[in-house]
Order: structure tokens, then sequence, then C-alpha cells
């Protein structure tokens, strides 16, 4: 986005977003129409980039698929536990026939969160890596 007064690239001041800071005006505040603001960000700037952590992705997601499938059959082991089991059983009997289920569908559901921190690593660093990318441009 550039000033209307100097020309020269400006920034939107995020705490609000209908105002723009100027380096080069003395960081003078100048009021922009809305559409300048949310139309005039270049579409390259909105994509998103390719991950150097390819691999990392691919390991998260195949666990992810895995931890769900660990969930289903969790829960299936946790139903047949209760199938089992007599309609007179008292309150121990079916902890114990559903508790190793219900205990694999809780594993399933800790190596579905594992897969999305993973996934959080890797979009953090690959964030980082474009800011990085846009400092260095800004400072050249």
């Amino acid at each position: 986005m550039k000033c209307t007064s100097c020309d020269k690239d400006i920034r939107i001041n995020f705490g609000n977003a209908s105002r723009v800071l100027c380096q080069s005006c003395n960081d003078e505040k100048k009021d922009l129409p809305e559409e300048s603001v949310t139309n005039n960000a270049p579409a390259s700037n909105m994509e998103k980039a390719e991950s150097n952590y390819s691999t990392a992705i691919g390991v998260a997601n195949i666990l992810m698929y895995c931890g769900w499938f660990i969930v289903a059959i969790g829960i299936i082991a946790a139903f047949m536990g209760l199938g089992s089991i007599s309609k007179y059983a008292t309150g121990l009997q079916i902890l114990i026939s559903t508790g190793p289920g219900i205990g694999v569908a809780i594993s399933g559901l800790f190596m579905v969160a594992t897969s999305q921190v993973t996934r959080a690593v890797v979009d953090t660093a690959d964030n980082s890596r474009e800011m990085l990318k846009l400092l260095q441009n800004k400072n050249n």
C-alpha cells in the first residue's frame, strides 16, 4: 500500500485497520477509505508459502488418521464390552468391561492431539521464516 502524499510504502495500524502509519511522513496517521486498506494488499502476500517440513506434515497427517482409527476401535471395544456383560452387572463390572475400550479411545485422542501440535509447530516455523524474509526485504 502506498502513501497518498509521498507515494512510499505504508503499514496498517493494527489497533485501527482504517488508519495507516507512514514512516516517511514522520509517522503521521492518515485516514484512508476502507476499500483502499483492504483491497490494496498484493495477492502474493496472501498465498500460503510452501513448507520446508513436508516430512513432518506427512507424519502428522498419518498420526492423525491412525489416531482417529484407534478412537473408533476403542469406542467399538467399549460397546462390545458392554454387550458382553449381564444386565444385572454392578458398576465395577461395567467399568472393568468398558475400561479397556475407553482407554484405547483416549490414547487415540492423544495421538490426534499430538499430530495437531506437530502441525502447529510446523506452521509457526513456516510463519517465522516468512516474517524473517519480510523483515530482511524491508531493511534492504
